[in-house]
């Protein structure tokens, strides 16, 4: 769907932040997208979701051999590792595979050579899954449809806040578990230095006061990579002073405070059957390079 910038400067209100290089925004390849996001959230990151430009290298109809690859590629951390998997797909199908990811930006979809921390987000899923939720309200007057999601946003807020309140650890839940199963693998590394940990051939050199490692672990995720919980044992550092605070339970806890209220009848304002608000007639837009996929708005 085509966005205009309103979207965004309201999108720029709510966040209230003043340093947008730390912002991320994933979506399409929608041209309408990254003019708006480049003019009102300047110095922001704007990644590709993977799975969108997958469907779209399968629309073109190349070899689905390379689909594995492709999203190794786009998930990997090493920048080696990254090249050696894309210089596997050189020669498949004349190479316009290639050609179409290089087309595609490779900072834009892979977490390697990401120009932002674009965390554990490679996806736009989410969206989807609001799509799925709401299909059959779409069909409903716009108010209804807006309470729809309302309610919807309201029971996901709730559920949020009740199993953070419950979490006693200093991360959330998924974040303590995985940097915990990263701690686990400590018994199989070997400390070389006081920086330098040998974990076979994918040794890590780690710099703690920058939060950096040479697998590149620490610096995407923003939480401890194995090398570096090796070198905070060594120090005895407490892993936790390592971690981005977005990670932590209390931001969790901030993220989902704030409450969604019904809108009670009182609220509501009266509307004539003459000024009834439908739903947005939509067409789809065919061809257009980057516009695979995309839905645009008709102004009525």
């Amino acid at each position: 769907m085509h966005l205009g910038n309103g979207f965004f400067e309201k999108l720029r209100d709510a966040i209230a932040i003043e340093d947008f290089s730390r912002l991320c925004i994933i979506s399409d390849r929608n041209p309408s997208v990254d003019k708006a996001v480049s003019l009102v959230l300047p110095g922001s990151f704007h990644g590709a979701c993977i799975v969108h430009i997958q469907q779209n290298m399968k629309t073109k109809g190349f070899n689905e051999s390379i689909i594995p690859i492709y999203l190794k590629a786009a998930k990997v951390y090493r920048i080696s590792e990254f090249e050696h998997l894309m210089n596997q797909l050189c020669n498949v199908d004349g190479g316009r595979p290639y050609a179409y990811l290089v087309e595609a930006g490779f900072h834009r979809w892979s977490r390697a050579l990401s120009s932002g921390k674009r965390y554990s987000i490679m996806t736009t899923n989410i969206a989807k899954c609001l799509n799925a939720i709401l299909r059959d309200a779409r069909s409903l007057l716009i108010t209804m449809l807006i309470e729809q999601l309302r309610a919807k946003l309201q029971e996901w807020f709730s559920d949020h806040r009740n199993t953070a309140a419950s979490v006693t650890s200093y991360l959330c839940f998924e974040c303590d578990k995985e940097v915990r199963k990263r701690s686990n693998r400590l018994q199989r590394l070997i400390s070389h230095s006081e920086y330098y940990v040998r974990d076979g051939d994918q040794d890590g050199q780690v710099d703690l006061q920058n939060k950096t490692c040479s697998c590149r672990v620490f610096d995407l995720d923003q939480l401890p990579c194995v090398h570096a919980l090796a070198a905070c044992r060594v120090r005895n550092i407490s892993f936790n002073s390592m971690c981005a605070p977005y990670y932590t339970n209390e931001a969790i806890i901030l993220a989902y405070a704030e409450p969604i209220y019904a809108v009670t009848i009182e609220d509501q304002q009266f509307v004539s059957e003459d000024n009834v608000l439908l739903p947005p007639a939509t067409r789809r837009q065919g061809g257009g390079q980057g516009n695979e996929g995309s839905h645009h708005l008709v102004k009525l």
